[in-house]
């Protein structure tokens, strides 16, 4: 993982940890189990459990203290154990009753969840713990302080153990004993009982009463703990055996037979030189204060430590310390084989269901689908950051270290907490590591932001409720085929526009659905079976079709489908959420959804394009694929139209040259020639019936060919049923109408020596110099033109290289001029360099 040792080879812990034999009531101290003998020999035996005990300064002087009390040398006579983490309490009262049995003292154990209040009295558990019987205290009354004292001058040094009394309190206040209760009784014994200890030189009473978190016992035990803390406060000397920068060392002593602390040292000034260079500390002496605190918790990392008690800690059944142990032990053992150097937050394993339930006991059971959806499951987004991260990082696995830390930094058991997870700076500095850049986790997280379902929209914290992510995979998952079929079709509605010169049909079930016209007609379809297109292309119900030549077919790219449902299941469900009265979204989500339809309707035409890219054609052929969106498009029907004109296959102009080559081997009715242009897939397909209209007027005005109709020659055709075309003019009277007869100064279009020149392109692979029929022929071409259709580009290039074939020598200078636009200079300098190695001349050249 790095230069760093693993932390196995620094420290080494118990052994029943190394075998994972440990059991968790070992770490669960219980004073009157150790009094009958049958805890684990960890508590019971005293050489065992000072050897796993760290010896803080105030468990130190809690023992001289009572050691000094019990020889007759004065203190106070009664002490009462606090810790401002509400830890070590018990396993103190555990201390002073081996300490206490060393010296020779009588102990007395009084654990209030150990007695049954129906059962037991306070009084008589006394005496009956310091003489064998009971006799002068029985009864359901408090016996008086002078029982008391005779009790205890008979038996001393006597040392009066009180643990968990305030549950006892709580019991005994259910329990009527005539017009009292035994809680009034019990309170009053308290009350004898530090007057009795008080009394006697060589006794004393050591109690622990509960500092915070009275939620367990509820109303009536907040108010009877007021009572009872009253009675011992007038007596009382308090004592916190556990300093906050002890519990470190505490939980270290518990958990490991040794530590190399030199070799700890190392590690830890080099994680710690490296947040340094990171800049993660802003002031000095923060960065040393950290560093001290690492090398008293190595093997975990200081925050570790802190977490666990500050915000799980709160948590009422975590007991602290208890808890602590508990779940780093787990942690520990999972860990011993991994070549971790430290622990930290990210490095608790999820999936190990011993450290799992440990947490939920606390947090509750839902969050075990929480930790499956976003941190464990293989499908999870922590695993799918891990891969995303690529190969330099996927040995740390940044996604899982990363979305664990939120997840234990998420957590308190106080309802007013503060405590909501974590900023960036901390994130960097719970997770970051020597051998990677701490900027690297900025990255980490804003993956994670888009993959996880239950990370707050508001913060880096967990919580049981879905962010913005699942409720749109949630509602995602609901929208039906209907829902997506009619939003697909109110995109394509959408994507066309208001010219009427292209008739669009979309999803049409039947061929009777589309018109048999003469129109222009783009049917989008969802199906791709070639036979269903020849269906339409044939049949119009029972009849056949007649106008074939008009339908060309869009239809989709398959392998998009999935992507292209999934957008519109998107779109959808962000409308859903917005619109949903029962969900409540705050100004701040409300911003985010319309920002995210924004940009998703931004997309749409691009998204459809993608999808719907293949064009079937009356011919039969196929054209499988549009390309993509040209930027600035955003109307499907003028896009395929312009695309098809610039593939020369819709013609908004052909010329009469191709009509008298093709059609004219002896005169042709009008009408049929331009019924065979719509009927007949393979003919050009006309954009309207102007098209050979305007091509047979031109080819009438420079006498390639005559209108004949009733004996007459016109000007323009009517496509009327006794109407001919003929190259022959024959004896036939000319309607003064006719085309009148050219001088030869006059300008003609085209000019004289260009006249019966075709230009434009013969579809359907009819190249210039095929036709048979020409006798004509021209040794010398001169052509000079503009081009404003950028469409045209490709054809003039292709008529251009279809020319060349029939002369040697050829000479064409072009002259370009581009306004109204940009390019990047490095890019126009690439395509003049690409123009240079074809030897291009340049004359003239301009930029600015």
């Amino acid at each position: 993982m790095s230069s760093l040792v693993p932390f196995v080879q620094i420290v080494r812990p118990h052994q029943d940890i190394l075998e994972g034999k440990f059991t968790l009531d070992v770490y669960a101290a219980d004073l009157w189990r150790v009094y009958k003998g049958d805890a684990p020999s960890e508590y019971v035996d005293p050489v065992i459990f000072f050897q796993k005990t760290h010896m803080t300064h105030g468990l130190n002087e809690l023992i001289k203290v009572v050691e000094e009390r019990l020889e007759g040398k004065g203190r106070n006579s009664t002490l009462q154990l606090q810790t401002p983490f509400g830890g070590g309490k018990t396993h103190s009262l555990i201390a002073l009753y081996h300490k206490a049995r060393e010296w020779g003292a009588n102990v007395v154990v009084l654990e209030g969840t150990a007695f049954d209040a129906k059962d037991v009295r306070l009084w008589e558990e006394m005496e009956r713990q310091l003489t064998g019987k009971i006799e002068i205290t029985k009864g359901d009354t408090s016996c008086g302080k002078e029982k008391l004292i005779e009790i205890l001058h008979k038996n001393e040094p006597v040392l009066i153990l009180m643990d968990e009394v305030l549950a006892y309190c709580v019991k005994s206040a259910g329990i009527n004993l005539g017009e009292t209760t035994l809680l009034e009784q019990t309170i009053v014994f308290f009350q004898e009982l530090t007057q009795a200890v008080a009394s006697s030189g060589r006794s004393m009473l050591v109690v622990t009463l509960p500092s915070s978190d009275m939620e367990q016992y509820g109303e009536k035990g907040e108010e009877i703990f007021q009572r009872v803390s009253k009675i011992f406060g007038r007596m009382q000397e308090i004592f916190t055996p556990i300093a906050e920068e002890e519990i470190s060392s505490v939980i270290r002593k518990r958990l490991f037979q040794w530590i190399d602390e030199d070799k700890a040292k190392i590690v830890v000034n080099e994680y710690v030189d490296y947040l340094e260079r990171e800049n993660l500390f802003s002031k000095k002496e923060d960065l040393e204060s950290y560093r001290k605190k690492f090398l008293n918790s190595y093997p975990f990392k200081p925050e570790v430590i802190e977490i666990l008690y500050t915000r799980w800690g709160s948590y009422p059944n975590f007991q602290r310390t208890r808890g602590v142990l508990r779940l780093l032990s787990q942690v520990v053992y999972d860990l011993k084989d991994e070549k971790v150097p430290f622990i930290g937050l990210g490095d608790f394993n999820l999936k190990n269901n011993r450290i799992r339930r440990e947490l939920l006991e606390h947090i509750g059971n839902e969050y075990d689908s929480v930790i499956a959806h976003d941190i464990t499951l293989e499908t999870s987004g922590a695993k799918k950051v891990d891969t995303e991260m690529g190969s330099s990082y996927s040995p740390y696995k940044l996604g899982t270290k990363v979305v664990t830390c939120i997840f234990m930094t998420s957590f308190s058991g106080k309802k007013d907490s503060t405590y909501k997870g974590i900023n960036i700076r901390e994130l960097k500095i719970y997770t970051s590591l020597p051998e990677i850049q701490s900027s690297v986790i900025d990255d980490v997280v804003n993956k994670l932001r888009e993959k996880l379902f239950f990370l707050s929209d508001d913060g880096l914290y967990f919580t049981n409720e879905p962010n913005l992510n699942r409720m749109v995979v949630i509602t995602k998952e609901n929208i039906t085929y209907h829902e997506i079929n009619e939003e697909e079709r109110k995109i394509i509605e959408n994507s066309i526009s208001k010219d009427k010169s292209i008739s669009v049909y979309i999803f049409p079930q039947f061929p009777r659905d589309i018109p048999d016209n003469k129109n222009i007609k783009i049917v989008i379809t969802k199906d791709t079976d070639e036979k269903k297109f020849r269906e339409f292309l044939e049949k119009l119900g029972e009849t056949p079709r007649v106008y074939r030549n008009t339908l060309i077919f869009l239809y989709p790219d398959e392998s998009y489908r999935v992507s292209f449902q999934d957008y519109i299941k998107t779109k959808l469900a962000y409308e859903k959420i917005y619109k949903d009265v029962n969900i409540k979204l705050d100004e701040k989500r409300r911003k985010e959804i319309e920002k995210k339809l924004e940009n998703l309707k931004e997309k749409e035409y691009e998204e459809l394009r993608k999808y719907y890219r293949n064009l079937y054609l009356p011919n039969g052929k196929t054209i499988p694929n549009l390309g993509l969106a040209t930027i600035g498009k955003n109307k499907l029907d003028k896009e395929i139209l312009e695309f098809l004109r610039s593939e020369r296959i819709i013609f908004d102009k052909i010329t009469p040259n191709y009509i008298e080559e093709r059609y004219l081997k002896e005169e042709v009715s009008t009408k049929n020639l331009l019924e065979s242009f719509y009927r007949t897939p393979g003919n050009p397909i006309l954009l309207n019936e102007d098209v050979l209209k305007n091509a047979i007027i031109e080819g009438v005005k420079i006498g390639i060919f005559y209108i004949k109709r009733e004996g007459k020659i016109y000007e323009e055709p009517t496509f009327e049923d006794d109407e001919v075309l003929t190259k022959e003019r024959q004896d036939v009277q000319v309607k003064e109408s006719a085309t009148p007869q050219i001088k030869e100064e006059e300008e003609v279009y085209p000019p004289k020596h260009q006249r019966d020149v075709e230009v434009e392109n013969p579809p359907y692979g009819t190249s210039l110099s095929s036709s048979e029929t020409l006798v004509k022929k021209y040794k010398k071409i001169y052509l000079s033109f503009n081009i404003k259709n950028k469409g045209n580009f490709a054809y003039i290039f292709r008529a251009l290289n279809e020319l060349s074939k029939n002369f040697d020598d050829i000479n064409v200078h072009i002259e370009i001029s581009l306004e109204k636009g940009e390019i990047e200079a490095k890019d126009y300098e690439i395509l003049r360099e690409g123009l240079g190695q074809i030897n291009v001349e340049f004359e003239k050249e301009e930029t600015e």
